[in-house]
């Protein structure tokens, strides 16, 4: 088991660990690694690129991390120095030496922000619908109460304004037969 951070680790995590799936029973032995606990030096001899973006979440030395950082610059992996920075994020708010090596291009351009970005698109465009639809249905009380009474109080519009999606909808619906503002919005 690879444990990324000391957030939230319990004192003692069981190292032989019982499985239960009806008839059958393991009992399997799991190796517990904390990764703040390995030196980043290990990472860094091993020779593989892809071991890089882990070396935020060793117990590094800033010498440690630039080197990181500087071989994952040479490399021309973006989608490597992304990982870098998504992985320095969980422990770290901010880091100048991160900073410096991902710049906003590359960053835009990984798959992970790319994901990220069309998610809050798709978000942001739904929201926006939903909220032109309440824009739209409150327009259309305000104009059919006008139409039936006159011109609305100051008073009517703030509440009206302010109102639920559910209070919108039912006021519509009785301005049909209400003879007064009032039955229309009780």
């Amino acid at each position: 088991m690879l444990l990324l951070t000391d957030r939230g680790v319990p004192k003692e995590l069981e190292e032989v660990t019982q499985v239960d799936a009806g008839d059958l029973q393991l009992g399997l032995r799991v190796r517990i690694l904390k990764l703040w606990t390995i030196p980043a030096q290990v990472l860094l001899e091993a020779g593989d690129a892809a071991l890089l973006p882990w070396v935020p979440l060793t117990d590094w030395k800033e010498a440690d991390l630039r080197l990181a950082v500087d071989r994952l610059k040479a490399s021309h992996d973006e989608e490597l120095q992304t990982r870098m920075k998504v992985l320095y994020g969980l422990r770290y708010l901010s880091g100048e030496v991160i900073e410096s090596m991902l710049t906003e291009e590359i960053l835009e351009q990984s798959s992970y922000y790319q994901k990220i970005l069309k998610k809050g698109m798709e978000k942001g465009i739904e929201e926006g619908l939903q909220a032109g639809r309440e824009q739209g249905e409150r327009n259309a009380l305000l104009r059919i109460l006008t139409l039936k009474f006159g011109q609305l109080t100051a008073e009517t519009e703030a509440r009206i304004g302010q109102a639920t999606t559910g209070e919108i909808a039912d006021w519509t619906a009785h301005a049909l037969t209400a003879s007064t503002i009032e039955e229309v919005m009780r």
